[in-house]
């Protein structure tokens, strides 16, 4: 997924749990970085996070992202039941800066 700078993304996965319990769900950025972890008594986000992340479901959202936000950001749901254990997702963002300002080129044949 593509995204200017500055703006805002979300970032939604879907799972189907097959009559099994959701223990958890987590959010991480490049595998080691947490951004965002569910259980059943709340959400918490990471300090690093929490003046622009939001969880609503199981979506991420992001705010004012830089380029330094490009990278895998990956979903993990861990059920109560171990068959399996995890679901496991991941999605690319690819942060672009805007132009800093436009070119206008016009040609005038007289």
């Amino acid at each position: 997924m593509y995204q200017l700078k500055g703006q805002s993304v979300s970032l939604t996965w879907s799972y189907n749990t097959d009559g099994r319990t959701v223990n958890e769900r987590e959010w991480t950025f490049n595998i080691n970085q947490r951004i965002a972890t569910w259980v059943p008594s709340g959400t918490n986000i990471d300090p690093a996070y929490t003046s622009r992340a939001v969880v609503q479901g199981d979506t991420l959202g992001l705010s004012n992202i830089q380029e330094k936000d490009t990278g895998n950001y990956q979903f993990r749901v861990q059920f109560t039941t171990f068959n399996p254990r995890f679901i496991i997702n991941e999605a690319q963002l690819i942060v672009v800066g805007k132009f800093p300002y436009m070119y206008l080129y016009s040609s005038l044949h007289v």
